[in-house]
């Protein structure tokens, strides 16, 4: 499967995160305790979601696709375990890796099913595919799928130290990563189809670029 037509699918609306972009004072209120993640996730969605009404939040279900979910709070708390001799419950927390998008849900009322994808660079196909299982059963009559990937703010040196030799790499990769958040509302495919039949799939953020392109 390498189209929308061939998932069934329909953009109804898009947003990708602007870092220019300051965040609603109903937001900015909330991301007290919030990670650097849920903060983009939720600015983004707040662009689609403000556009519906409470009962279609309600029903709204929602899917997160991210290659490594909430690194930086995971990085934290290990690092922060690892140098105090003591877990911090808010960064335990935070590191779940659900804990992004139930954030979300939190914020926005959402009571639709939601799930968290990791699937390496097959995330967002996946999300994509779930989304057609959840609209094609009557599971939802429309999903927010949301894409996010960025480098932790913790710092790199000290993971790097305590790894081992071998996995230095891996963890250099891991602070060089970065997807701006992104997000697509979802229904089953119309006949005016937004993005037409030779869309090819590349991801969630070039599908949004090209439906606001529009």
């Amino acid at each position: 499967m390498n189209s929308l037509i061939e998932l069934h699918l329909h953009i109804l609306d898009a947003a990708i995160y602007s870092e220019s972009e300051a965040a609603s004072p109903q937001l900015a209120s909330a991301f007290r305790k919030a990670t650097p993640a849920m903060q983009m996730i939720c600015t983004v969605a707040d662009k689609i979601l403000q556009k519906r009404t409470n009962e279609a939040r309600k029903n709204l279900a929602s899917i997160l696709a991210t290659e490594d979910g909430e690194l930086d709070s995971s990085l934290s708390f290990l690092r922060g375990f690892y140098e105090e001799g003591y877990p911090r419950p808010i960064q335990f927390q935070n590191s779940l890796h659900h804990a992004t998008l139930g954030f979300l849900g939190i914020q926005y009322g959402l009571q639709g099913a939601s799930v968290t994808l990791s699937q390496g660079k097959g995330s967002d196909l996946a999300a994509l595919r779930l989304a057609s299982i959840w609209l094609k059963s009557g599971q939802a009559r429309e999903v927010l799928v949301c894409s996010l990937d960025f480098p932790p703010h913790t710092g790199v040196e000290h993971f790097i130290k305590i790894a081992e030799p071998m996995l230095a790499p891996q963890f250099q990769a891991l602070f060089e990563k970065r997807r701006p958040a992104s997000a697509l509302l979802l229904t089953k495919e119309l006949s005016n189809q937004a993005l037409g039949k030779e869309t090819a799939f590349e991801s969630i953020e070039a599908l949004a670029r090209a439906y606001l392109s529009i």
